[in-house]
Parts: C-alpha cells; structure tokens; sequence
C-alpha cells in the first residue's frame, strides 16, 4: 500500500498509520518504547515529580546503598520533550541493532550499559568530589535521569557494526567514524547545556569497551543465546510477534572489535546498486501496464563502486517517484501496492546503511 492510503485507495488515519508502525518494531525496542512512555503517562496522570527518589545519585548509591537508582533512573524522564528526544534518538538504533543482533542479545547489552553505565557514573561523580574544585565537589550531589546515556553507548555500538568510515553530524558536515559518538557528546552538551554530560559520557565509555571486546567476559556467546532461545522457560518470550532471534551470524559476532572488510563494505554496495536497477524495473513495469508512463525518466544507476555520489543521492531520487506515483496511482491492484512500498521500506534500509 502506498503511504497515506490504504489497499483500496482510501487515505488512511493518522492512527492507523501508528498501529502499522508499532506493529513492525522488534519485541524488545517496542517494549522499551512502551515502558519508557508508560512511565511518563504514570508521572503526568500522578503528578508525580519527586525525581529524587529515582534519580541517579552518587551519594545515595554509595552512602546510603541505593543500587535501584542505577536501574529507576535510566527509565524516569523529567519532560515531555525530554522522554519525545530519547525515545526519538533510541527507536532507530534500538530497531537496527536488534535486528542485527536480536532480541536477547540486544538486551544483554542494554542491561550492560544501564548497569556498568550507572556505576561508572558513581564511580567518576565520587572520585570527581574529592577535587577540591566547586563544580567537581557537587556533582556527586546531582541527579540524573533519562535513557540518553544507555543511548550514547548504543551509538557506539551501532557506529562500529556499521562499519562506516565517515559519519553525518545533524546533516551539516561529516566526521571519522571513530569520532562520531564524541563529536555528538561535545555538540549535544553545547546544544542542551543542561543535561548530565557525565552520564551521556559514561554510556559512551562503557560502549567503547564493548566495542573493543574487553566486556567480553560479561557477554554470552553466540551458541549461548540461542540454548537459551531453545530452553522452555524463555518460550513465552521468542513466541512473541517480532520477537528477533540470534543467528549466530553477523549479528551473533559480538562483540565487535574491528569494522568490516573493504571487501564486505563493496558487496553492500553492489546489493544497493542491483537493488536499485529492479526497482526501476519493477516500476517501469507497474506503470505501464496504466496507460501512462512507460519508464521512469531517472538518470542511470552508476555501476561503479567507487562513485559513492551517486550512490548517496539514487536512493533519495528514488524516494521521491515513489511518493508522487502514490498520489498518481492509488487504484493500482494491492499486490502491486504492496511490492512498492516493500520496495520503498528496503530502499530506505539500505541507504541509511550506506549513509
């Protein structure tokens, strides 16, 4: 079906595109969305804003034993727009990690970061009190809230299975990989001054161990998340709709310690090349079986590897026509609908990847 519309043409309610969207995330970054809005749903209808009973304290994690706050804290949002931003920045890493790791395994790291990020942030905001300077000695007094800084280390990992050599900052300019995770932490702070920089720092360095495999003896194996997928006591979880397995492919690999092969990078873009050219096709073909156009008048598709420009904009392009044919071409069968906009979601997949 086109976007708007649905198999008979008919445009389709905002909240029926919703329940469309939803019903396509993976179990555990569903669920993640989920409690996260529910919770601030809790907060809104109970008024509730005693934030220091959640919140991530040093000095009450270290003095007074309150480890739940490494746990509540990543979880209680203190806006709309605050928990809006989270939500918005973990969905799509959420969604392309599970998918390439799955859903148990995602987890697993989650938790890592939520737990490990929370006391590396103790740890720091303790050790950081006994300077005797006056913005060191309160920090161990602050507290912070939010799922941002288990998103931060999420960056990193997604940045370091991509295996990208450039990364975009906000649409303006392009970074190094490798730089990528901190030129946001930097930028973030200068952009919202407010929030907790050493919590967004500490979710950065726990992914950064990750990444280099020195958390590896805190991560199952590939052969150990799927006994576990196989165990009884977990089926009511993997039976669940979206619910992602591990493969003990590419996305059992983990962690990951170095970035793909040029070799692997160029079999992307060939896969993203042909893939193009049947798009083309198939539209060439839907169309004029109309009565209108006989072909889709887009430049050629480049064929060579080394020209990443036209690899970057063909996708855009291609975008575009599907959504001005949507509007030209609502009565197409719903086969046909349906081929276009699987067509347009994996387009979509694989430029961001290439991206």
């Amino acid at each position: 079906m086109f976007p708007g519309q649905d198999g008979a043409g008919q445009p389709v309610s905002p909240l029926t595109r919703v329940q469309v969207w939803f019903a396509e995330q993976p179990l555990l970054t569903k669920a993640i969305l989920v409690v996260c809005l529910g919770i601030y749903a809790v907060q809104l209808l109970l008024g509730y804003d005693n934030y220091g009973l959640v919140c991530l304290a040093a000095q009450s994690v270290t003095q007074k034993f309150q480890v739940y706050r490494l746990v509540t804290s990543a979880f209680v949002h203190g806006g709309l727009l605050h928990v809006a931003f989270n939500m918005m920045a973990f969905v799509p890493i959420g969604t392309s990690l599970e998918r390439m790791q799955g859903t148990l395994a995602l987890a697993h790291l989650i938790g890592l970061l939520i737990l490990m990020g929370g006391g590396a942030y103790t740890g720091l905001a303790t050790a950081a009190s006994y300077i005797p300077w006056s913005i060191t000695t309160k920090i161990s007094h602050q507290c912070a809230i939010g799922f941002s800084g288990v998103i931060f280390g999420l960056i990193v990992v997604d940045n370091a299975m991509t295996g990208a050599t450039q990364r975009n900052i906000f649409g303006f300019f392009y970074v190094p990989a490798q730089l990528y995770p901190w030129t946001l932490l930097v930028l973030w702070q200068v952009i919202m001054p407010g929030v907790s920089f050493l919590g967004h720092l500490c979710g950065v360095l726990v992914g950064q161990l990750y990444v280099w495999g020195l958390l590896r003896w805190l991560t199952p194996s590939s052969s150990t998340f799927q006994s576990m997928e196989s165990s009884s006591w977990l089926e009511w979880v993997y039976t669940q709709p979206m619910y992602i397995a591990n493969t003990g492919g590419v996305s059992g690999a983990l962690p990951i310690t170095r970035p793909p092969s040029f070799a692997s990078q160029d079999n992307e873009r060939r896969s993203l090349t042909m893939m193009m050219q049947q798009a083309r096709q198939w539209f060439n073909q839907l169309f004029s079986q109309r009565g209108g156009w006989t072909r889709v008048p887009t430049q050629e598709v480049p064929t060579a590897l080394g020209d990443p420009l036209g690899m970057d904009h063909h996708p855009g392009q291609l975008q575009q026509l599907l959504r001005k044919h949507a509007r030209q071409n609502s009565k197409l069968p719903r086969r046909r609908q349906l081929d276009l906009a699987n067509t347009r979601c994996r387009l979509s997949d694989l430029a961001a990847r290439d991206d």
